[in-house]
This record gives C-alpha cells, structure tokens and sequence, in this order.
C-alpha cells in the first residue's frame, strides 16, 4: 500500500497560498467540507486549538426534518456545525471573503476580545509558509488525521456514507485546484476510515492478547480488533461498517451494501487519481469480501434464485434487514464494471483464479439479479423503491433520483445495458416532476424537506446533464429522438432548479440562529456544487 508520503508523478503541488483567486464555487466548496473535517487543508495553528477547546460544550442539533437527515446525534465539536455565521460564508456574495478562520466561524461567542481580535487577524493575514517536504507537500499533512468529533458524525468520528463524499470531494478539490495536499489528505482519509471502520467498536480488553491484525489508530489510542477475517495484510477482508452511533437497535450498527459500493467507488476514484493501483485492487477486494453476506443463493426446488439483502451485522454472520434496495443490485453492477475498467487502465492484475480478486462472479450475480428484477420489484424494497415492474425504475424519492442518475452514467452500465437509456430518460422526466415551481418536493417549507436527500438529486442531475452523456448515448437525449431544442430546455430548466435548491438551504442556514447541518448534508452540499470526482470520466485526462 503506498505511504501517504509518497507523492505520484501525477501531482502538481501548489500552496494554498500562493492560488491567487479561487472561484466561488470552489470557495463555498472548500468552506463546507471544512466544517466536516476541520481546518483541514493548513496547518492548524495554537489559536485555533484553543477555540476548538473553548467552544467544546456546542452540540452539533441533529436536523430530523430539516436539513439532517442521520438518525444520530452527533458528537459536540462547534468545527462541525453549519450555523448561521458559517452558512453566509457559503453564500456566493460573501464567499470570496471566507478565509482560514472559517472553519471555527461557527464558535460561541464566549471567548476574550483579545481571542476575537486573534480571530479577524488569523482570517486577514495568510499563515506562514509550513516548512515543505521533497515535492512541494507541507509537513503537516503527512500526519494530519480526520476529526474525530464529530468528523464524519459517526462512531468514533467516522461515517461511512460520509466518508465516502468526503474523500470524493478532496480529490475534486486537488483536481481543481492543482495543491497536491489534498491527494494526500485524500489517502489520510481513507487509511483512517479503514482503520476506524475494519475494526469492531469496542477496545480489546486489558488483559486480552493481540491477535493478528495488531491494534489500530496508533499510540496513546484505545486498540481495538479487525473485524472478523480481517488482518494487517487484507485489512478490508471483514468489511467496513456502517459507523452508526447505536451499536443495536432497528437504526443500530452494521453493514450497507450501497455504503461499501460507494466506498469502494470513491477507492477505485483514488487510484485513478493517483495512478497507485493498490487502491484499485483494496476496492476489488473489499467488493468480493462482502459478497456472500449481501448476494445470497436460494433453491426453491430445483430452481436456483439470487437476492440481495439490506443491511447484515458486523460481523456478516447475521441478516438485519431482508429487504433488496431499489438500487443495490445495479450500483453493485456499475461500480465493479468501473473497478475492473480502472485495473485495466492502471495495469493492475486483479486474478482470476481463487488466489485472485477479479469480480467476474460478482459482475455475473449482480447482472442476474438486475435481469430477475420484474420479479423482485413487487416485494419488500429497502428505501423507497421505484414503481412499476420495470427492471429499474426511478424513484420519487429525491437521494435515490439522483443517486440513479449518477450510477447510470457510469461507463459499466451507460454503456452496456439496454434499459440504462430508457431509465436516464425517465429519471429526466420524474425529476421535471418532482422539483417542479408549483406543487412538487421543492414547494414545501422546510419542515417537510431533507437537504442532504435533494443535495444528492443536484448531484446526480448534474452528472447526467453536464458532461454530455445525456445527448450523445443511444437511447436517451438526442439518441432518442429528442430534439436538441429539447434536451437544452430540460437541461436549462433542472439545473436552473438545482441552484434554487442550493439558494434555498444556503438562505435558510444563513438565517437561522439555532439549526445547523450536519456532515451528511455538508459533504453531499459541495458535491452538488461541484459533482468534480463523481463523474467516472474525470481523471481520464489525469
């Protein structure tokens, strides 16, 4: 595995400071994944550890109907809170002026003047120069660690779905930018979630031995055990969890199939951008890990049936939710096409054999139970399933929309399945539906709305409708037979609504004193600003 050090020959490190204007976007971008991560791209400084301590009591509300969406409570940290001092920084007329105490912008006013004076210093004048390392990357980001709290709003800092966003998001970031600090943040990240995730949630015991797999987080931390058949060398063997808060319970701790695709996802989006197959090859190989427990093999007679399964324990030994997800079968079937095109591209030999960690079986199982889908659809669906007995259907529900639209533009499934054209054009006309002016989702007040779920339908529409696919593939746009007239008029119209729904909860943030996002919704924020790194294609000029 690479050391987070090790920098490719791919990356072009600049300084933050010396990135003369950033966009606005970019800006709004940066500022929301700072209250997720902290201060995470410069070198923290000794004031900004005293506001983080000083303003430790602040409780991070969890928004259940506005703007949250996680069925936990976050831990207190005030770096993690998007209130109304935070969210104008986000505000496109006030973004260029957010500068390096932004993160803590959301602190109470409980500090000294002398503090606040510290403060308005820290954001006009730029932090000294971090000493540098060979190629240009500052020292401090080769220890950095994500927060832990709340970080990710999960157990121990970590959320997996969040994660996931996040490390998507700091490779948008180092692309857009050019700073190869970020790549290596990325890597940080992601070694850090495995290290919190891959392992079980309660330390090992004071007198119990240490079993293959070592102890995690390194010194002065709690050790704790890799999860079940996991060990140093295949640390993602056991899987990754969910990263909920409650250990048991209906909302209680587990494994996702759709997180790890995800995760496994952004993995494979890491190897791309730094041109280091390993990250390539721990995505295949988690993918294959966890396959058995999600797909499972039923006879009903003679007759042989797959399904896919909800949510499973920790440990994968125990179904929690039997239900199939409207999107798991088809996810999983987009994101091992794409991982096995990204081995390709790097060169990595994934195997075939039994020793190997090629997903020819997994791609198979999934494509079964895509096609077995007019049987499924009828019964139990995890989330909220789309209608009708298509094969895929797009959903009202706005994450899944736009998740939909996202998973349809990889390569994987854009490109080889049929139905794929049919389902894009759907998705086109549900979303026209539903974030309509008068009557639709977007209408309601927002009592009755979920930022992170309509931040993912701006995510997804923007994938499909800005990178071209949409006009050029047979079967949807222009391949269909719609006119250009057309699909410039969807085009205009979806994502003209899409900023309405930014411009909403960025108003709504920036005039309310008391909610707060959470990191969900933040992560998913920046990349319905910027989808950048969800796009499968966006480092094939790297």
């Amino acid at each position: 595995m690479p050391r987070a050090e090790e920098q490719s020959s791919q990356v072009a490190p600049q300084h933050p400071a010396e990135m003369a204007a950033v966009p606005p976007k970019i800006q709004r971008f940066k500022e929301a994944m700072r209250l997720v991560y902290g201060n995470f791209d410069s070198p923290p400084s000794p004031y900004l550890r005293a506001m983080a301590s000083a303003s430790s009591s602040t409780s991070l509300s969890s928004l259940a109907g506005v703007g949250g969406g996680m069925a936990h409570k976050a831990t207190p940290s005030s770096s993690s809170s998007f209130s109304a001092a935070a969210a104008a920084t986000l505000k496109p007329e006030t973004a260029a002026t957010g500068g390096k105490g932004a993160a803590s912008s959301a602190a109470p006013t409980t500090t000294t003047s002398a503090m606040q004076k510290k403060k308005r210093r820290d954001t006009l004048t730029p932090p000294p120069s971090p000493l540098l390392t060979v190629g240009g990357i500052p020292q401090w980001a080769e220890s950095w660690t994500p927060p832990s709290h709340p970080g990710a709003g999960g157990h121990r800092g970590r959320y997996l779905w969040t994660d996931a966003f996040g490390l998507v998001n700091m490779l948008t970031l180092w692309k857009e930018s050019g700073n190869g600090t970020y790549l290596v943040l990325a890597k940080r990240l992601a070694r850090r979630v495995h290290e919190v995730l891959g392992r079980e949630r309660e330390p090992r015991g004071a007198g119990e031995e240490e079993e293959e797999g070592g102890g995690g987080g390194g010194g002065g931390e709690k050790r704790y055990n890799r999860l079940p058949g996991a060990t140093d060398e295949e640390p993602l063997k056991g899987g990754l969890r969910i990263g909920k808060e409650d250990s048991r319970g209906a909302d209680g701790d587990g494994m996702y199939l759709h997180y790890i695709t995800l995760w496994a996802f952004a993995l494979t989006q890491l190897g791309l951008a730094s041109r280091e197959g390993e990250w390539v090859t721990l995505a295949a190989k988690l993918l294959k890990s966890v396959h058995r427990a999600f797909v499972r093999e039923e006879h009903v007679g003679r007759k042989r049936t797959l399904r896919i399964v909800w949510k499973v324990s920790s440990d994968m030994e125990h179904v929690l939710v039997d239900r199939m997800g409207h999107l798991d079968a088809v996810t999983g079937l987009g994101v091992v096409r794409f991982i096995s095109a990204a081995a390709e591209k790097l060169g990595v030999d994934l195997g075939k054999d039994e020793h190997g960690v090629g997903l020819e079986r997994e791609e198979k199982d999934y494509a079964e139970v895509v096609e077995m889908r007019e049987k499924v659809m009828g019964e139990g669906e995890g989330g909220n399933g789309g209608a009708g007995g298509a094969k895929v259907s797009p959903s009202r529900d706005m994450l899944d929309l736009g998740m939909g639209l996202w998973v349809a533009m990889l390569p994987g499934l854009r490109d080889q399945e049929s139905w794929a054209g049919e389902f894009v054009e759907d998705s086109v006309t549900m979303a026209k539906t539903v974030m309509r002016k008068e009557g639709g989702v977007l209408a309601q007040k927002e009592g009755g709305r979920l930022a992170f779920r309509e931040f993912g339908a701006v995510m997804g529409l923007k994938c499909c409708l800005c990178d071209g696919g949409y006009e050029e593939k047979e079967g949807m746009g222009a391949g269909k037979g719609v006119s250009a007239n057309a699909i410039e008029a969807d085009r205009k119209y979806l994502l003209g609504r899409g900023d309405d729904v930014l411009k909403f909860w960025e108003d709504f943030m920036a005039r309310s004193e008391d909610e707060e996002f959470e990191p969900i919704a933040l992560v998913m924020y920046a990349a319905a600003l910027v989808p950048g790194a969800f796009r499968p294609d966006y480092f094939d000029s790297n």
